[in-house]
């Protein structure tokens, strides 16, 4: 099932829980002081410059080497949002601030497992990719999904992603220039 505003959180990570209590902090700071807050849950962002060490850039760095990648799970399944309607969502909320504090999931409501990106990859580069399993790469704690609901995101500002996962990915790789 998708994950709602309202699903219950439970980290299992440091990463996790700094994300709790940064949340926590946000709504005792808008309940002591009457500061219309929106805490943004993203999920899987993807585009130029992002930098975080993320699924996409990770294929995109092997991929500037080899068709052969090293891969952990490649069977999760993952949100994924374009950064330029990251930026979208993000100005749009901007322009509806709540009455005191929400919380509001910002993802594409794309979803795909790994092996999925790397096929999408492979057909728009028109190459095969191979996909080795490395145990290393795996994560200690992982979801095997992790997938949004946006239709708080849609109800406060009417947005949508623009972006299909392929459209976005192909921008992505000719932005990166392994595709011409």
């Amino acid at each position: 099932d998708d994950l709602s505003e309202s699903s219950p959180v439970a980290p299992v990570d440091m990463y996790g829980w700094s994300k709790l209590f940064g949340e926590q902090l946000c709504r005792w700071q808008s309940e002591d002081y009457g500061l219309p807050v929106t805490i943004c849950r993203f999920f899987n962002n993807y585009g130029p410059r992002e930098t975080n060490a993320h699924i996409i850039p990770e294929i995109i760095n092997q991929l500037r080497e080899s068709d052969e990648l090293k891969l952990g799970n490649t069977t999760t399944v993952r949100d994924y949002v374009h950064t330029s309607d990251t930026v979208t969502a993000l100005q749009l909320l901007g322009k509806t601030p709540p009455a005191s504090c929400r919380v509001v999931n910002i993802a594409g409501g794309q979803s795909a497992t790994v092996d999925q990106l790397v096929e999408m990859m492979a057909g728009i580069l028109g190459r095969p990719i191979r996909i080795t399993t490395d145990p290393a790469r795996f994560r200690k704690a992982d979801k095997q999904v992790q997938t949004a609901n946006i239709d708080l995101l849609e109800q406060f500002t009417g947005w949508r992603s623009e972006r299909t996962l392929e459209d976005g990915l192909r921008d992505l790789l000719r932005f990166e220039g392994l595709l011409d």
